[in-house]
């Protein structure tokens, strides 16, 4: 989706006013949150201050570069590879490459759910320590999918977003404390579902050795790696489950579960009913869960 874009004078000072489309997504009409205009590994040059507010709520995570973020308030500050800029509707602010290129993903929503997040404290404006992995894509790739299933998937994943910066309070963390980069690889298996990662992988993904790997991937995720894989691709099943009409086999086949009959099994294995008689509600009923 295109964003528009107009001129406008705001307590004297000429901004920019990025305007939402008014379409949606068919798959997730009448869903409280909308994902629309997505940039996955964009390139921008040096640019100095051009003064803009967005009427839409705003990410954009920086993964290479050098960039600057500045606000009418508290001026202009320095971003770094890594860091994840937050704008919500009407805050005049702008940011750009510093000298430098800033390469970006980003993504552009709203609704009354993304309301209901600023006011739980969720949503929040300024620039958050992230990872320099790259960490929206799989979002952006759900959100532009034509799979409905996968679209609901993209909406989950950026509340989950949310979720991670407001616990791991980003703001503080740094990028080389070990722990970051496991919280970091948790944040990706927990939006990214669909791969069955090995315990080498993740250990390597995080350049940590295989036993303190093992041993920081406990103490935050309250189990072992491969318990956690699985679990995030139980809990994903069920959010499809109640939210898609996506059948049994393809909510499988999403999650890399190559047999129909297996996904079943483990879901009943996990959840204590059969994934049909979960979503059709009489397994939570009798309170299996």
């Amino acid at each position: 989706m295109d964003i528009n874009v107009k001129m406008v004078r705001l307590n004297e000072v000429s901004c920019l006013v990025h305007r939402f489309p008014t379409a949606a997504p068919t798959a997730t009409h009448g869903y409280p949150l909308l994902i629309g205009s997505c940039g996955r590994g964009l390139e921008n040059g040096p640019s100095g201050i051009v003064p803009r507010f967005f009427e839409f709520f705003s990410i954009s995570h920086m993964y290479k570069g050098k960039g600057f973020y500045w606000t009418k308030e508290d001026g202009r500050r320095r971003i770094e590879p890594g860091d994840l800029v937050v704008t919500t509707p009407g805050t005049v602010h702008s940011y750009g490459g510093d000298h430098d290129r800033y390469f970006e993903d980003t993504i552009c929503f709203h609704g009354p759910l993304a309301e209901h997040l600023v006011k739980a404290g969720l949503i929040r404006n300024g620039v958050f320590k992230l990872s320099t992995e790259r960490l929206l894509p799989p979002i952006i790739e759900n959100a532009m999918s034509s799979h409905p299933a996968a679209q609901v998937s993209a909406l989950i994943e950026l509340q989950e977003l949310f979720s991670l910066l407001a616990a791991k309070d980003c703001v503080r963390t740094e990028h080389d404390d070990p722990r970051h980069h496991v919280s970091a690889l948790l944040y990706q298996i927990k939006t990214h579902p669909t791969p069955w990662w090995t315990v080498e992988e993740m250990a390597a993904s995080c350049s940590l050795s295989l036993g303190y790997f093992r041993k920081l991937f406990s103490e935050l995720a309250g189990m072992s790696p491969k318990h956690y894989v699985e679990s995030v691709k139980m809990q994903r099943a069920m959010e499809l489950l109640l939210g898609s009409d996506a059948t049994v086999a393809e909510i499988g086949a999403i999650l890399s579960y190559s047999d129909p009959f297996h996904f079943s099994r483990r879901f009943k294995t996990y959840v204590g009913v059969p994934p049909e008689s979960y979503r059709s509600g009489s397994g939570r009923r009798n309170g299996k869960s």
